[in-house]
């Protein structure tokens, strides 16, 4: 029986590059994903790999293929003249990228692809194609203007900031809400979280959950960055935060520091402004037309009681009038009495005192005729006991001393015999 042919490990993997080499004369445009990206030495080492579709929104990518990929020290320098910015923009994890690649395979090191070239218009692209199936999605659950119709207080006190400590954005916002020129003191809590890179989105969706557990004490959420390039955002666009955002129980301000682009962050806050200054403008004049409408309120209220005030005052005036012209005419008749009365009572006084003066003379008159002296005079005598007038016979006994007054004189007598 013919022995197998053997080969050894180093003949196998120099036939397999032979064949490499014949096949993949040129380089060839991959399309994949970037699953990491290390440096060293001013080389750049990727792991690229290729996900199956995934039926949902939310559902867990199953990786197809995976490679490496190398970009030299030397093609490195060569595509950052050619992109500039873009460069760096465009090799962040998680991005599909469109690679122009050799294929090598080295005995040693096996397969490898050296990265020739890089064509940001597809990320750019593809970004956006991501985009609009997130928006869809979104849209069909209801989430693109739920945030906006919760209800913001008229005053705002107490901020919930997510944004990088350090980030130059979170100092402009800080300076100018602190510095605002009404004096106005807004109290603010930041939550850190990464801006830029592929922890984004896990960090701010964790931070707007520590928020909804603490939803009562804060009046709305705020999420600020600096400025930055356009694939800087697209973290911004990531289903998991911006539902996030839409389900928060406060609502959320953004101000992710850009002018153009618009992620759909934005679309789903309540309120989206350009840059974190901008946002720190926004809360104080929230708190300025608040002001203003009170000021408002005020002057209406004190307008409304000058009013009343000025009708009042002609009211009491026309009173006043009307009490005058009453008193004076009162006055008149009090005083037309007054008169009447001192010309008719002296006239009607002077009946009743003649009247009277007949009735006192005649008692006068009668008076006369029953005083004891004048009846003494026509012959009447009137007789006495102890000095007491007697009216009676029975009011004497025998032996009784009585007194006899005449006109003239007087006796004195015994009683003999009842």
């Amino acid at each position: 029986m013919d022995q197998p042919t053997r080969y050894t490990l180093f003949e196998l993997n120099e036939y397999v590059r032979r064949i490499m080499a014949l096949n993949f004369p040129d380089a060839l445009w991959i399309s994949c994903e970037l699953a990491q990206v290390n440096e060293s030495r001013g080389h750049y080492y990727l792991s690229l790999v290729q996900k199956e579709e995934p039926e949902t929104l939310f559902a867990e990518d199953k990786i197809l293929a995976q490679s490496e990929a190398v970009i030299w020290a030397m093609d490195y320098r060569k595509l950052k003249r050619k992109l500039g910015s873009q460069f760096s923009q465009v090799l962040k994890p998680g991005l599909e990228i469109l690679i122009h690649a050799k294929v090598e395979f080295h005995e040693r090191y096996g397969l490898k692809l050296r990265v020739m070239d890089i064509d940001p218009a597809f990320t750019v692209g593809k970004l956006e194609m991501k985009k609009q199936e997130t928006l869809k999605q979104l849209k069909q659950k209801g989430l693109l203007d739920k945030n906006k119709e919760l209800e913001l207080p008229k005053v705002l006190q107490n901020i919930a900031v997510i944004s990088s400590e350090r980030a130059a954005g979170y100092q402009d916002f800080h300076q100018q809400l602190i510095g605002n020129p009404y004096g106005y003191k807004i109290g603010f809590q930041l939550f850190t979280a990464a801006m830029q890179g592929d922890q984004v989105s896990r960090e701010v969706v964790s931070r707007l959950k520590m928020i909804n557990d603490q939803s009562d004490f804060f009046d709305c959420v705020v999420i600020i960055r600096g400025g930055g390039a356009k694939l800087d955002l697209h973290a911004f666009d990531d289903a998991e935060l911006c539902t996030a955002i839409a389900n928060c129980k406060v609502p959320v301000i953004t101000g992710i520091g850009h002018d153009i682009d618009e992620t759909i962050a934005d679309l789903v806050a309540y309120q989206a402004l350009k840059t974190p200054t901008a946002v720190a403008e926004w809360l104080v004049q929230q708190n300025l037309y608040f002001e203003m409408e009170v000021l408002e309120q005020g002057r209406s209220i004190k307008d409304l009681v000058q009013i009343i005030l000025s009708e009042n005052q002609f009211e009491l005036e026309s009173l006043s009038q009307a009490l005058q012209l009453i008193a004076k005419g009162q006055i008149q008749n009090q005083d037309r009495l007054l008169n009447y009365i001192e010309e008719e009572l002296p006239r009607n006084a002077r009946s009743p005192i003649k009247n009277e003066d007949k009735s006192l003379e005649h008692l006068e008159a009668v008076l006369k005729l029953l005083n004891p002296e004048e009846v003494l005079k026509r012959g009447f005598s009137m007789t006495l006991k102890d000095g007491k007038p007697v009216k009676e016979a029975s009011e004497l006994k025998a032996e009784d001393v009585i007194e006899s007054v005449f006109a003239k004189g007087k006796i004195k007598s015994r009683v003999i015999k009842k």
